[in-house]
């Protein structure tokens, strides 16, 4: 299949989007462990006495979080290829940043847990979940082009 010039772009774009959504990933990392070394032994800027309720509630938001990335990117991609390739593809792109944006949420929820309440092992937990959440949605040349031709994708990830 012949690769437009709107499929390459949007896909660069969709790449280079992922990329920076790793390196933030891991932006949050190295301030997390700078945050620990200088304030050892960290236990939050916040005070708290119930740290049990909130890590339940943040987890529980970020469960949510995922069911809701995967229902979206279902719902986005559910029509399969219209009429017009341009219009495709810029749903394709659009599915891509939301689904990744989705992705990078339980580890920005790891980080309030950190800096509230000092739980950096929860923070680390859910940093792995967001890590997973990008490798699975991060953008396939090979899906979009199976997308565009109305092929059925073996993984619609």
């Amino acid at each position: 299949m012949e690769h437009s010039r709107e499929l390459k772009k949007a896909f660069g774009s969709a790449r280079f989007t992922g990329a920076a959504f790793v390196a933030c990933l891991f932006f949050y990392l190295v301030l997390i462990e700078l945050v620990k070394s200088r304030y050892r032994p960290f236990a939050g800027f916040a005070r708290l006495t119930d740290v049990q309720t909130l890590r339940i509630v943040l987890f529980a938001a970020a469960v949510a979080l995922v069911v809701l990335n995967r229902v979206l990117n279902g719902r986005l991609l559910k029509k399969g290829a219209g009429p017009d390739p341009a219009t495709t593809v810029r749903t394709l792109y659009r599915a891509a940043i939301i689904s990744l944006t989705l992705a990078e949420m339980p580890a920005i929820i790891g980080l309030v847990l950190f800096f509230l309440g000092g739980l950096y092992k929860d923070f680390y937990v859910l940093l792995f979940i967001s890590l997973v959440l990008i490798f699975m949605y991060f953008p396939r040349l090979k899906n979009w082009e199976a997308y565009l031709a109305d092929q059925p994708v073996a993984c619609r990830l």
